[in-house]
C-alpha cells in the first residue's frame, strides 16, 4: 500500500494525503476489493478517488436515512434501570419542552418565502448558505425573554421540569460557548439566556435539562451550501461536540438530564464518549434515549408519539403545543386545554413522562393563546395533583371505550373523556371488590355495581360535565387487580387496534408519516397478508350479546384495491368486508399514509363471555393486502 493512501474498515475512513473521508460501507467493500488485486498500481489512486466521490454523491442520493431512522432506536437497554433520579423522573410525570435559536429569527419565512414544515429546520429546507444563516445572528434580539415569566408559566402548567435547545441541527448555541456561533458573541443580545433560566429554576424549584443535536449540525457539515468549511464528522465531534457538552454539563448548576437528539450513524464510541463527559460532570443527571447505541437511561419515543398500551421502564412522550416545534409564523392550530389534559393523562395511564413542546417567538414572548391553553390546563392538573404525580398505569393496560385510567394506591382515577350524564360506564375483567365510589373529592357519591361475569359498570350522575375531564374515584380495600382481556362494551364504541392482535401469515408493524407542517403521526398496523390464509384475531369478553355497527380504519395502496375480508364470530357467522385503495399512491411510491375510516356493515355476537373474534382473508389479497390500524365495534341501540 502506497503511503499517501490507505483504508481504516473499522472506522470506514480513506486516508489521502493526509485527508481523512468517510465512506459507506457498501463503498468501502467496492475499494478493498480492487486494491486488494494483484496488479493494483497507486497510477489508479486519482481514478480511485473520482469513483469514492461518485459512489458517495450516489449514496447520499439513495440512502439517505429518513428524520425517523435519525432518532435510532427509541428504547434504551438501560431503561428498566434505576439510576440517579430515576425515582423522581418517574414521580414528575409533566415538563416543558422548548425549541428556541436562531430558527426562531427566521419562524419560516426565508427571503420572502413561507416554508411549510417544522420551524427549527429552516436552514436545510431552505437549503441555506453558511453566511446567509449567519446574518439572521445580527437580527436576533430578544428583548422581551423573560427567564422567570417563562418559569412561572411551566409552574402554573404544572409541569416540573423544563428542557430547552442549547444547540439545535442548525449549529447556533443559545448559550456561552467556546465556539463563537453563540447568542452571545454573535448576536446584539449579548446575554447567555440559559444561564438565566438555570437561575429563575433554581429559584422557582423546578430543574432543568439542555436539547444538544449532537450528530447533526449544518453549520459544520451539510450537503448543499458552498461555502461551508471542509471537515469530517469525527473533526466537527471532538471539536465543537464534545467540547459544547462539557460546557454545558459545567456551566450552569446541577442538571436533571441532557437530552441528546438524532445520532444519526454515531458509533457507539461516539455515545459513549458524550455519556462520560455527563456523568463525569453531572453523576445525577438522566440521559434519554436518542444519545443512540442503546446508551441512554431512559426510552424517548417518536416526535408526536404516544403509545397505545402500557410501556415498562422509564420513558417519556414528546409533542408540541401546535404543529412546529420551532416558531413557525403561520402555525396557529393549538392544542386547547382539554387536548393538552387528555394527551397527558393518556401518557401517564401508559407508564411514561410527558413533555409538551412550547416554541418562543424570536423576540423571547410566548405566543398568548398557548400560555392561556397552558395555564387552563394547569389549574385543572392542580385540583387533581394526586392523580397525576406519582400515579401508576392502568391496569388495564390500554385506554377503555369511555377514556382512561390511573392508579393511585388503592384507587383507581378514571378519567371520562366521553360524559354522557346518567349512563354507565363500564370496567371489564375487574377481580377485586370495590369499597367507594365518588366523584368531586368524595363529595358525590355514585351508584355502582359489580357482576358474577367480572364487569362493574356506574352509573353517571345527571349533571353536565364541569370540568376539562371529570374524575371519578374508585376506592379498594387492597391493590386492585383486572384481567386485561379486551371487553366490548355494551355502551361505547370498543377498538380491537392492530397492536392487541395475533396474526397469522401477516405481521405486525407501525406506521410513522409526517404531515403537512412536519408533525409526525403514528399508527400500529397489520400488513403484509401473504395468503389466502393470512389472518388476525382478538381475544374479547362479550358484556352484551347483540348486533354490532362494524367499521375498518385501514390504508391500502393502489395495488391491494379490492382485497376481501371476512369478520367471523364465535359462531362462524361472517361479515363479507371489501376494501379499496385509500391514497392515490402506489407501493413504489407511498408517499404519506392516508388511513380511512368507514362502515362496513353489522356483525352479530350472539354469545356473552370469551371468545375470538377473527378477521380473515377471503382469497389471496392484492398487492400485500391492506394496512389494518383498527376494527371498530359499536352497539346497535
Amino acid at each position: 500500500m502506497v503511503a499517501e493512501f490507505s483504508v481504516q474498515s473499522s472506522k470506514r475512513l480513506i486516508f489521502w494525503h493526509g485527508i481523512e473521508i468517510r465512506v459507506e460501507k457498501i463503498i468501502l467493500n467496492k475499494l478493498e476489493i480492487m486494491i486488494r488485486k494483484p496488479n493494483f498500481s497507486k497510477r489508479l489512486i486519482p481514478f480511485i478517488m473520482l469513483l469514492v466521490t461518485s459512489w458517495s454523491l450516489q449514496a447520499q442520493k439513495t440512502a439517505e436515512p429518513g428524520m425517523d431512522k435519525l432518532w435510532g432506536d427509541v428504547t434504551s437497554s438501560q431503561s428498566n434501570k434505576r439510576p440517579a433520579n430515576a425515582a423522581w423522573f418517574a414521580n414528575a410525570k409533566y415538563a416543558m419542552f422548548i425549541h428556541w435559536g436562531l430558527f426562531s429569527q427566521a419562524s419560516n419565512l426565508w427571503k420572502g418565502k413561507t416554508y411549510y414544515g417544522i420551524g427549527e429546520w429552516i436552514m436545510k429546507l431552505s437549503k441555506s448558505s453558511i453566511s446567509d444563516y449567519e446574518g439572521l445572528a445580527k437580527e436576533f434580539n430578544p428583548v422581551k425573554f423573560n427567564a422567570k415569566e417563562w418559569v412561572k408559566l411551566a409552574k402554573d402548567a404544572g409541569m416540573k421540569y423544563i428542557i430547552i435547545t442549547a444547540k439545535h441541527h442548525e449549529g447556533f448555541a443559545m448559550f456561552k460557548s467556546s465556539n463563537p456561533f453563540n447568542i452571545v458573541d454573535a448576536t446584539p443580545f449579548n446575554r447567555d439566556p440559559l444561564k438565566e433560566l438555570a437561575d429563575a429554576c433554581k429559584e422557582a424549584g423546578l430543574k432543568l435539562g439542555f436539547y444538544y443535536s449532537q450528530f447533526q449540525d449544518w453549520h459544520e457539515i451539510n450537503s448543499w451550501s458552498q461555502d461551508i468549511k471542509p471537515t469530517t464528522f469525527d473533526e466537527y465531534f471532538k471539536n465543537k461536540s464534545e467540547k459544547q457538552v462539557q460546557e454545558l454539563c459545567t456551566n450552569y448548576g446541577p442538571l436533571l438530564l441532557m437530552w441528546f437528539d438524532t445520532p444519526g450513524s454515531m458509533t457507539k464510541d461516539q455515545s459513549l464518549d458524550l455519556v462520560r463527559i455527563v456523568k463525569e460532570n453531572q453523576p445525577q443527571a438522566l440521559i434519554n434515549s436518542r444519545i443512540g447505541n442503546g446508551v441512554g437511561d431512559y426510552s424517548t419515543y417518536g416526535d408526536h408519539e404516544i403509545p397505545t398500551k402500557n410501556m415498562t421502564g422509564l420513558w417519556e412522550a414528546i409533542n408540541t403545543s401546535n404543529d412546529s416545534w420551532g416558531s413557525a409564523w403561520y402555525d396557529e392550530n393549538w392544542k386547547g386545554p382539554a387536548e393538552i389534559v387528555r394527551d397527558l393523562i393518556s401518557v401517564i395511564a401508559r407508564g411514561g413522562n410527558y413533555m409538551l413542546n412550547i416554541g418562543p417567538r424570536a423576540d423571547g414572548s410566548i405566543p398568548e393563546t398557548n400560555a392561556d391553553f397552558l395555564r387552563i390546563s394547569g389549574a385543572w392538573i392542580k385540583q387533581h395533583q394526586d392523580a397525576i404525580y406519582g400515579a401508576g398505569a392502568s391496569p388495564w393496560q390500554k385506554s377503555l371505550p369511555w377514556g382512561d385510567c390511573t392508579m393511585t394506591g388503592n384507587r383507581l382515577n378514571l378519567f371520562v373523556f366521553d360524559w354522557k350524564p346518567g349512563d354507565d360506564i363500564f370496567l371489564p375483567g375487574l377481580k377485586t371488590k370495590i369499597k367507594s365510589v365518588t366523584m368531586n373529592q368524595g363529595k358525590l357519591k355514585l351508584t355502582f355495581q359489580q357482576t358474577e361475569d367480572g364487569w362493574a359498570h356506574i352509573t353517571l350522575p345527571l349533571i353536565v360535565k364541569k370540568e376539562l375531564v371529570e374524575v371519578i374515584n374508585v376506592e379498594f380495600d387492597q391493590r386492585p387487580e383486572v384481567n386485561t382481556t379486551l371487553g366490548i362494551d355494551p355502551v361505547h364504541p370498543t377498538i380491537l387496534r392492530a397492536d392487541l392482535a395475533e396474526v397469522s401469515k401477516c405481521s405486525k408493524a407501525k406506521a410513522s408519516w409526517m404531515e403537512k407542517f412536519g408533525e409526525w403521526k403514528h399508527k400500529p398496523m397489520i400488513k403484509d397478508w401473504t395468503s389466502p390464509e393470512s389472518m388476525t384475531s382478538w381475544m374479547v369478553d362479550v358484556k352484551k350479546a347483540g348486533n354490532y355497527f362494524v367499521n375498518i380504519e385501514y390504508n391500502a395502496w393502489k395495488e391491494a384495491d379490492g382485497c376481501e375480508w371476512d369478520l367471523v364470530n364465535k359462531s362462524g357467522r361472517k361479515l363479507r368486508i371489501y376494501t379499496t385503495e385509500s391514497t392515490g399512491a402506489s407501493m413504489e411510491v407511498k408517499s404519506r399514509f392516508r388511513f380511512r375510516n368507514v362502515r362496513v356493515g353489522v356483525l352479530e355476537l350472539n354469545e356473552t363471555g370469551m371468545q375470538e373474534l377473527k378477521l380473515c382473508a377471503a382469497s389471496l389479497p392484492k398487492g400485500g393486502g391492506i394496512q389494518l390500524y383498527a376494527i371498530y365495534l359499536t352497539p346497535v341501540e
